[in-house]
């Protein structure tokens, strides 16, 4: 008897097998990142993490110096990139639609899920870049606003640093764009 119930629990166990492996399986996706001018400078790569999100950015062509970026809210780089929208927020920031102030990483109000920090670009005009954000998700996590929702994100890289204090508004013009849909 118990050996055909060991039986029985093994062939029940591999037919769920694929779909529990599919389910827990890192999901990534890749886009182009652009110019104002509509010219491909780079590449970025999401890919899912237990509890984040692991982006990889391989960028060329931008002025050299410290750049702030942001996941906006919209998979759309159009309109000088204004069509990407506000930040990705949550219930939990500071930043609001047409706010004037924003949640950058060191405010004491919270951040914006779409916070990350700066990059640095040499003076070549690249860089290479890996950081982990715990603040967002790529699908459905509790907490975590998704990237990958019904009008998808961007990445947006910015002309100038942040202070990440959002005691200012410090964010500059919008330089790159990269859409996740």
């Amino acid at each position: 008897m118990a050996k055909h119930l060991v039986r029985l629990f093994l062939l029940a166990f591999l037919s769920v097998a694929p779909d529990v492996a599919r389910a827990f399986a890192p999901r990534s996706i890749a886009a182009p990142l652009i110019d104002a001018r509509g010219r491909k400078i780079g590449a970025v790569t999401l890919r899912e993490g237990p509890k984040g999100v692991l982006i990889n950015l391989q960028i060329s062509g931008l002025s050299s110096g410290w750049h702030g970026m942001h996941f906006h809210q919209v998979g759309d780089c159009s309109g000088g990139f204004k069509a990407a929208g506000g930040h990705v927020a949550n219930q939990h920031t500071a930043h609001r639609e047409h706010a004037p102030l924003h949640g950058g990483l060191l405010n004491p109000k919270g951040n914006d899920a779409g916070a990350l920090p700066n990059i640095f670009i040499g003076s070549d005009g690249s860089a290479k870049v890996e950081l982990y954000s715990t603040y967002i998700s790529l699908g459905k996590a509790p907490g975590r606003p998704a990237l990958l929702d019904d009008d998808g994100s961007a990445l947006i890289i910015h002309a100038g640093p942040e202070d990440q204090t959002g005691a200012t508004d410090t964010v500059s013009a919008r330089i790159a764009c990269a859409t996740f849909r």
